[in-house]
């Protein structure tokens, strides 16, 4: 059975309230203003949470401030300034993260008047062993510049365009590079010549030079090219010549995993001063 609150009862909460009235009427200004704080300091959040919620269910067209066509454009434009906002902090992310690997290469090699280029493949042709990468002339690009992946050479620049270049890979047909074997006690020039489905072999060092498996290879520099040697790979197989017995029949398997490559950087020339 629900109890009915009595007159009395009702009387009292009555007399309370206006005795509390009468307190705070009595009560110096600066305490009425810290109370007044305090009330709208307690009560902030759940009524700003609600004024929220009313304007949220509120339909465009039921204000007189703002019509829906305006509101459908100022909609657009946040929309288009947030996106631009999200696109310089992607660009943003991206030059500190190519300005990072162009600082721990240059460390590596006193490059004289040589610098890089970062550039992403961006097409590897399947069996084949060239890829496209997003650079070109008007990244002061040209034909026979040399590539570099994980610190070693990996192919040179062939045809291109002004946007972007195909890459020989050293395993390619159309590459021959003059290289060098370092072995223990010298270093024996070849060419290095690239026969297709990621193999490349080394002609032209004589049989009777000391040539071991293990032994590493690098490519011979070349001005305006490249200042300094580089490595290219290693000697995976050495045996003499079944059809030229003087020389060395030498398979070397690269430096650098040419099925994986993404980022790699092209070696040009500095302007000088």
């Amino acid at each position: 059975m629900i109890m009915r609150p009595t007159t009395n009862s009702e009387r009292m909460v009555f007399i309370s309230f206006l005795l509390c009235a009468c307190v705070l009427l009595l009560m110096p200004h600066n305490v009425t203003t810290k109370l007044q704080f305090a009330f709208s300091g307690l009560f902030r959040l759940p009524l700003g949470t609600g004024r929220v919620i009313l304007l949220a269910a509120q339909r465009p067209s039921d204000s007189s401030d703002i019509s829906s066509e305006d509101y459908d454009r100022l909609k657009r434009e946040h929309l288009a300034l947030q996106n631009h906002a999200d696109n310089l902090a992607a660009l943003l992310d991206q030059v500190h993260s190519e300005k990072e690997k162009l600082a721990k290469v240059s460390l590596l090699h006193a490059w004289g008047h040589h610098g890089f280029v970062l550039a992403g493949v961006i097409q590897a042709f399947a069996g084949s062993d060239q890829i496209i990468i997003n650079r070109g002339i008007r990244d002061n690009l040209a034909p026979g510049q040399f590539i570099m992946a994980n610190n070693a050479i990996v192919g040179s620049v062939g045809k291109l365009d002004r946007h972007q270049a195909r890459v020989s890979l050293i395993t390619d047909t159309s590459s021959n590079l003059k290289v060098y074997v370092k072995s223990a006690k010298a270093s024996h020039k070849g060419l290095l010549h690239g026969l297709g489905n990621g193999i490349a072999k080394i002609q032209q060092i004589r049989y009777q030079e000391k040539i071991a498996v293990g032994d590493k290879v690098h490519v011979e520099t070349q001005p305006g090219l490249l200042e300094v040697p580089f490595v290219v790979g290693t000697v995976s197989h050495c045996h003499q010549d079944e059809l030229e017995p003087l020389l060395w029949d030498i398979t070397v398997e690269p430096a650098s995993d040419l099925k994986t490559l993404s980022d790699v950087y092209v070696i040009v020339a500095r302007a000088q001063q």
